[in-house]
C-alpha cells in the first residue's frame, strides 16, 4: 500500500507542476527596474494577457535570467497605482538573490524576466470576507498591505500599522 499512497499524490504533484509551468509561465520583455532607498528595487511590468480576470492582490514568482537561470523568487505584487492593467513589485535586498538584484540596477532600467503565477494569498481572501481590516506590516512587508488597500480603497475600512526598524534622518 505504501507504493500508491506515495505514488499517487507525487503523481498529482509532478502533472500539476508540468500543467503550471507550461500555462502559469509568462515571459515579460520590458519589465521596468529602478532603485528605491539604500536597499530596495521596485519592479514595474505590464499583466500578460493571461491574467485578465486574476486577482490583483495576490503572489508571483519571478525568475531573472541575468541573474540566475534557475532560481524562481517568490513576491507580493499590487496594482501599478499610476497605470491600468500593470502590476508592481517591491523588493528588499535582504537574501543573496535580492541584493543581487539591487547591485544590478544601478539606474532605472528595462529588462527581461519571467513570471510564473498569479497565486491568490490567504491574506487576500480573508481580507475580502471583512467589512474593517486592520493590517500590520514591517518592512517590505508594506506590499501586501498596498495591494489590500489600492483594490479596497471606498468600499472597506481598512487600518494600516506599519512598524520600521531604522529611524529616517
Amino acid at each position: 500500500k505504501i507504493p500508491w499512497l506515495i505514488g499517487i499524490p507525487a503523481l498529482v504533484y509532478v502533472v500539476d507542476f508540468i500543467f503550471g509551468y507550461f500555462k502559469r509561465n509568462n515571459l515579460v520583455e520590458t519589465a521596468y527596474f529602478e532603485r528605491y532607498g539604500e536597499n530596495g528595487v521596485s519592479l514595474h511590468f505590464k499583466n500578460p494577457k493571461s491574467w485578465e480576470n486574476r486577482s490583483p492582490t495576490s503572489y508571483v514568482y519571478i525568475m531573472c535570467p541575468w541573474i540566475s537561470k534557475y532560481e524562481w523568487h517568490a513576491f507580493t505584487m499590487f496594482p501599478e497605482p499610476s497605470k491600468e492593467n500593470h502590476s508592481m513589485l517591491c523588493i528588499g535586498a535582504s537574501g543573496d538573490w535580492t541584493k543581487q538584484l539591487y547591485d544590478k540596477i544601478e539606474v532605472p532600467c528595462l529588462r527581461q524576466l519571467y513570471i510564473h503565477g498569479p497565486y491568490m494569498t490567504e491574506f487576500s481572501d480573508k481580507a475580502i470576507t471583512t467589512s474593517n481590516a486592520i493590517a500590520v506590516a514591517t518592512g517590505v512587508g508594506i506590499t501586501p498591505t498596498l495591494s489590500l488597500m489600492m483594490n479596497y480603497a471606498g468600499r472597506k475600512r481598512i487600518n494600516i500599522i506599519w512598524v520600521v526598524s531604522k529611524l529616517c534622518r
